[in-house]
């Protein structure tokens, strides 16, 4: 009975912990394109096969920056010199975006980052998938 009990409970932690999106944030500095957004219903899904912009995120203790960059085909980004500035705060096991702006300020979530996606979820539910952007060099 008590074997039965363990397997059960062994079973039942490695499912959850199987399921649990994976937020490491050393894979959140780098280059980012949109790849797909899907509503808060998980009904509608716009995917993007081209991005004339990618994001660039650079996270250092918490603490960063994100900007909109224009890659170029000589491996070089153009962009505005505006940056986004946020910080990454865990609160009830999840991983709080702040930004702040002129405008205001607001929190994302961070839903997932590994070595080649990132999710955002942003406060009216809408999630934002992102693939690392992989230059284009002639």
């Amino acid at each position: 009975m008590i074997r039965l009990i363990l397997l059960c409970f062994t079973i039942l932690l490695f499912t959850n912990c199987t399921q649990q999106p994976k937020v490491d944030l050393k894979y959140l500095n780098g280059y980012w394109e949109i790849d797909r957004v899907v509503d808060s219903f998980g009904k509608n899904e716009k995917k993007y096969n081209f991005n004339p912009m990618v994001d660039y995120f650079k996270t250092t203790d918490s603490i960063g920056f994100r900007s909109k960059l224009k890659p170029n085909f000589t491996g070089n980004y153009q962009g505005s010199k505006q940056k986004l500035k946020y910080r990454i705060s865990h609160k009830n096991g999840k991983y709080v975006i702040t930004y702040n702006s002129i405008s205001g300020s607001w929190n994302d979530i961070l839903i997932e980052a590994s070595d080649d996606q990132i999710c955002i979820k942003n406060k009216q539910g809408i999630y934002y998938f992102y693939r690392k952007f992989t230059p284009i060099q002639l």
